[in-house]
């Protein structure tokens, strides 16, 4: 099991192993605020929000280091891993001409340090997920969007809203959205099988 705890200047992760009697521990000095810890896969890795969500950091346990792969704001408020910790889902967030911000729905490759944009800057657009097979599911104003590992369209469904938050169940089949209402919604990969979750109330959602 893992725990995590942190403050303003520093971080305590714990490894214990289980099966053994191995008990690894390390204090993480920090130089400033980080939250939203979230280890990778297979636990080499941490990705960290700057304060108040602006940026996203990784922390490798390896090298004993801090990479920033983001300086966006809000671009730390949700992330996630690809299964094999290769890849790092987030929203990118980009100045427009009249002052206000675009959305990209972008993953960041740890190999290379590229940062991928899997659709042209809209005003509405989700944080990717990753399914076990690779396939990576994001929402583009009221259309889930379904692409394969080698980032070709795999299918595209249409919403009643604007759903942030699009997790894909780990094999790949199901997709979790949110009306206007925060009601809870399942769709299988296909786009039928659509399914209510909860009643016609708010503040269900958070998955």
């Amino acid at each position: 099991c893992l725990f995590i705890g942190f403050n303003v200047t520093s971080v305590f992760a714990q490894k214990i192993t289980v099966a053994g009697s191995d008990i690894q521990s390390k204090l993480i000095l920090l130089d400033r605020e980080f939250n939203n810890p979230l280890f990778s896969p297979d636990n080499n890795n941490i990705l960290f929000a700057g304060d108040s969500s602006n940026g996203v950091y990784i922390y490798n346990s390896a090298a004993n280091q801090i990479k920033q792969i983001s300086a966006g704001p809000s671009s730390g408020y949700k992330y996630h891993w690809s299964a094999d910790g290769a890849l790092v889902g987030f929203k990118a967030l980009i100045k427009s001409a009249d002052g206000g911000f675009l959305q990209i729905p972008v993953i960041y490759e740890l190999a290379s340090g590229r940062v991928i944009a899997l659709a042209a800057p809209s005003l509405h657009c989700g944080v990717p997920s990753f399914a076990q097979d690779g396939k990576i599911v994001f929402s583009l104003d009221k259309e889930i969007i379904i692409l394969t590992k080698n980032l070709q369209e795999f299918n595209r469904i249409p919403v009643s809203a604007y759903a942030n938050l699009t997790p894909v169940s780990p094999d790949g089949e199901n997709i979790l959205f949110n009306d206007r209402n925060d009601r809870i919604w399942l769709v299988n990969s296909r786009g039928t099988g659509l399914v209510a979750l909860t009643e016609n109330e708010e503040g269900y959602f958070n998955p």
